[in-house]
């Protein structure tokens, strides 16, 4: 499957919208000799960071919010394209911080940010030693759900395994100073660029290979599991969403009309088994809802039945195409046609301090009747209501999937 490193925060260390280009080579002058020069002067040729008009740096001053999310943004180099085409994010206190909007809008969509439950950015803030070691260990591919234990200490233990603080001191919650700053970027440069070239290619249009497949011309609503997503530039050299769909034996690649939002499942949906469905008009996307909603977003189709298996139910038995769960404390047999389609979790699991702590859904792959067995978990879905009561689509885990808190 191909991952888009659901990554990004970056820093900027610009302290305004005025941002001063320097001559390949040159440097700046309260840098040299100290700790931050090889640092500074490397990310400055890199167009990571830039100083001030009065030709200083300043490596004492702290950085923002805002300027954080411009550093590892520019670390992870997104195409133009890319950048200038995330989805607004809204917030509502950005005056004057106009410059970073697009950073920090590539940040939050891509999940490495996020707002304040006020609706709040807040883009002044001082940023932490722990809140830029997280930004940083995000954008170098890493996830919560990858990390035991709570954060920050999760993340800052990770960050000391990958180098970040090379050559400083790890002072938690104190405001990062900006040469420490582009010190902590510089230590693992290559490894964010690394985490994110094949994310980073031009986007293009695939359909020069038939990417599409079964969908290609499709038009009505598809049911399958939503794997990734991407940006890409449609026929017309438009940016829309590109989605990796499981759907039956087959990984198909379609895209959306850009008229819409499309993110990548997160893992609540993922451990949940959910199913998701397209409305599709010539092969392109108009729209996706998932099983959680009823699928309202593509019109609360009638043929739609959970058959009562509303999360993860356990196999009690198997014969033939007739499966035993229970529910409600009651013993039920439930149907599955001939023709359903097949879907088997693929998991990773969790440890804390050693100890095994539960299993996560990283992705799904194609299956068949003969993967279902006596104690796996299982998801049921009528789609059409062609036949009422019976299994259209069943969803297998071959352990209970979730974390243990």
């Amino acid at each position: 499957m191909r991952k888009g490193l659901s990554l990004i925060l970056a820093l900027s260390l610009m302290v305004s919208c005025v941002s001063v280009t320097f001559a390949l080579g040159a440097s700046v002058s309260d840098i040299k000799g100290t700790a931050y020069e090889d640092a500074v002067t490397e990310l400055i040729l890199k167009g990571v960071i830039s100083g001030y008009p009065d030709g200083t740096y300043r490596p004492d001053g702290t950085i923002t919010r805002a300027e954080a999310c411009a550093i590892i943004v520019k670390s992870i180099n997104p195409t133009a394209l890319d950048l200038k085409g995330q989805t607004d994010s809204g917030f509502t206190d950005m005056l004057g911080y106009g410059w970073a909007s697009e950073y920090v809008d590539y940040a939050v969509v891509k999940g490495v940010v996020k707002g304040y439950p006020d609706g709040y950015f807040r883009p002044y803030q001082a940023v932490t030693y722990s809140e830029l070691a997280t930004m940083l260990v995000l954008a170098m591919g890493y996830k919560n759900s990858d990390l035991s234990g709570v954060w920050p200490d999760n993340f800052m233990a990770k960050a000391t395994q990958l180098g970040v603080f090379k050559g400083i001191s790890n002072v938690g919650s104190a405001s990062v100073s900006r040469g420490f700053a582009a010190i902590m970027d510089y230590n693992v440069l290559d490894q964010i660029i690394a985490a994110n070239a094949v994310q980073n290619k031009p986007p293009t249009d695939t359909g020069t290979v038939d990417s599409a497949g079964r969908l290609a011309n499709f038009s009505g609503r598809a049911y399958g599991m939503l794997l990734d997503t991407a940006k890409v530039l449609d026929s017309k050299g438009d940016v829309v969403d590109q989605i990796e769909f499981l759907i039956g034996a087959s990984t198909v690649y379609v895209n959306t009309n850009g008229k819409f939002a499309v993110s990548a499942p997160d893992q609540e949906k993922l451990n949940g088994g959910d199913l998701f469905g397209l409305q599709m008009s010539g092969g392109i996307v108009k729209n996706i809802g998932d099983s959680t909603t009823s699928f309202a977003a593509i019109g609360l189709p009638v043929g739609y039945d959970n058959l009562g298996v509303t999360q993860w139910v356990k196999v009690n038995s198997i014969n033939d195409t007739s499966v035993t769960v229970t529910l409600g404390g009651i013993s039920v047999a439930k149907t599955i046609i001939k023709d359903a389609s097949f879907y088997v979790a693929v998991t990773r699991d969790v440890y804390k301090d050693g100890i095994k702590i539960g299993a996560v859904v990283d992705s799904y792959e194609a299956a068949n009747l003969g993967d279902i067995d006596r104690g796996d978990w299982i998801r049921l879905y009528s789609v059409t209501g062609d036949e009422p009561g019976c299994a259209e689509v069943v969803v297998i885990a071959k352990e209970a999937v979730g974390i243990e808190r």
